[in-house]
């Protein structure tokens, strides 16, 4: 793959917007098509409505694709993997996070992503299932439950939405990084990595070993 954007999300800020649109015209080689991966199958209704919210999004920043496409249950296994195979742009959209990691591993949608050389972008849920190795405090508070395998895209583990005030979100997250280290990815933030750097666009925190420290953003 050629870049990784990881992200809370699609924010109307204006300054934060231009920062990632520069950034993704950089990266993008061509705008054939632009997938959009679901977090619950089937949620159709829903889905639908934040596709073409991010579609917008995107188009007014100046990014424009010949084709669009979502995945979720109404595409089959076969045909969902072979539109990732040919995009130019995956988005793996935010939602419920545990819904979604089971609908990419049951599609096998991992080993493909692994391979594709275009630009892939986790937002919120997306981000924090594109990791090697993945944290969701959405389940009951225990080592066991917030741990689990995700599709191994990049060895950084995302926690999304986060907020240096929020004291109780902070006491889990520091409780979960004595082993390992945790990225809170604030709004307006976000993570994009290349084969030879990392970018931090925003406010972005390091979590690690009971220590929270800032990362240098531009």
């Amino acid at each position: 793959m050629k870049a990784i954007y990881l992200l809370s999300d699609f924010n109307e800020n204006e300054q934060f917007r231009e920062k990632l649109i520069k950034n993704m015209k950089r990266d993008l080689v061509s705008y054939d098509s632009l997938v959009f991966i679901c977090s619950s199958p089937n949620a159709y209704e829903k889905t639908d409505r934040y596709f073409k919210s991010n579609i917008k999004w995107l188009e007014y920043g100046g990014i424009k694709f010949n084709d669009y496409c979502l995945l979720d249950n109404r595409i089959n296994k076969t045909k969902a993997n072979d539109y990732i195979k040919k995009a130019s742009c995956v988005v793996l959209m935010g939602g419920i996070t545990r819904d979604q990691i089971v609908y990419l591993k049951e599609n096998d949608f991992g080993e493909t992503l692994k391979q594709h050389n275009g630009v892939i972008i986790g937002i919120s849920a997306g981000a924090i299932n594109i990791a090697v190795k993945s944290l969701c405090l959405e389940e009951p508070k225990n080592a066991d439950a917030v741990w689990y395998d995700g599709l191994g895209l990049t060895d950084k583990t995302i926690y999304p939405h986060f907020s240096i005030d929020d004291h109780e979100v902070i006491s889990e997250l520091t409780g979960c990084s004595k082993d390992s280290v945790i990225y809170g990815i604030c709004e307006c933030s976000a993570i994009i990595e290349r084969e030879q750097e990392t970018i931090y666009l925003g406010e972005v925190y390091k979590i690690s070993n009971n220590k929270i420290l800032r990362s240098e953003s531009c």
